[in-house]
């Protein structure tokens, strides 16, 4: 079996390690438009600063900590202290969260009673992300805490985003518990069970180094340089254009890339991928000497 992987970042990269895992006589063969796999997770070293031009953290499970094993970045993990506070700036002024200085006293109060008022879904209907905090915390209290939740991870807009898909493990929990923290709890506790992190991590030299371990642990026919324009059917596989027929096809690139990859193949999914909005995100580094800082931070967040 043939298998093109399209798309070298970390997505397609982790879907050579699943691939190898379950098909390991496959043939599998990935290609990369840049000159480089990794995609957006980037680092650079300037004036002694380790900056990250992509993510500068993850969150996963089990698995992800057997694939940096198994590419031999386990010693390199770093992880964030459990308990480090997060800073939002609010009203103002830079404020710990969660805490009661973030909201007003009434909706403090409306977010504690969230055991006795939390409200189901109506007729299961999946809700967004907004509205999940909101039925569970308030409206003033389940606003903002929607918003941290999506600026943190997705930089997008809660009110659009959906909650299963923003929030899965935590919607997988509260099927079977009534409140948010009851699920909070219970998704720690099998985190924990499971050996995975409870917290986010990265790795001392970078995540920029990471693409680049994964490829040489799960060795697939790379082809950099290489970007794909279409594809189509033929004989019960694929034709991926210049690089013949393919079994089955992973696509590991952005909706917007994807579309007009397949757009010759299928319009009607094409269409369906340039329906997908992106956020737009900037990363902008600033560096300070520790002599110019009153204190050291100790947290993160803002």
């Amino acid at each position: 079996m043939r298998i093109a992987i399209i798309g070298g970042g970390v997505t397609g990269l982790f879907a050579v390690r699943e691939l190898k895992a379950r098909a390991p006589g496959a043939e599998v063969r990935l290609f990369e438009a840049a000159s480089r796999v990794g995609g957006l997770v980037t680092t650079r070293w300037a004036d002694g600063f380790l900056l990250e031009e992509g993510p500068s953290s993850l969150r996963g499970g089990a698995h992800l900590v057997s694939a940096l094993e198994q590419a031999g970045a386990g010693a390199e993990l770093v992880l964030a202290p459990a308990k480090a506070p997060r800073f939002v700036w609010r009203a103002g002024k830079l404020r710990r969260a969660p805490g009661a200085s973030i909201v007003s006293p009434l909706g403090m109060a409306r977010a504690l009673l969230e055991p006795i008022m939390a409200r189901r879904p109506v007729n299961g209907n999946e809700p967004t992300l907004e509205a999940l905090f909101e039925q569970h915390f308030g409206r003033e209290a389940g606003r903002l805490g929607a918003r941290l939740a999506a600026n943190g991870i997705y930089a997008g807009d809660p009110s659009a985003l959906s909650a299963a898909a923003a929030l899965p493990r935590r919607w997988s929990a509260l099927g079977s518990r009534r409140t948010m923290l009851g699920a909070m709890r219970l998704q720690s506790r099998a985190q924990r069970e499971s050996g995975a992190p409870t917290s986010i991590w990265s790795l001392r030299t970078g995540l920029g180094g990471l693409p680049a371990r994964l490829a040489a642990a799960h060795i697939a026919d790379i082809s950099l340089g290489a970007r794909i324009e279409s594809m189509g059917a033929q004989q019960g596989g694929w034709a991926v254009a210049g690089h013949g027929r393919f079994d089955a096809v992973v696509m590991a690139l952005p909706a917007y890339a994807a579309a007009a990859v397949v757009r010759e193949a299928s319009p009607s999914i094409a269409r369906q991928l340039d329906e997908v909005s992106y956020a737009p995100v900037a990363i902008v580094h600033l560096g300070y000497a520790d002599t110019a800082l009153p204190r050291r931070p100790q947290g993160f967040g803002f």
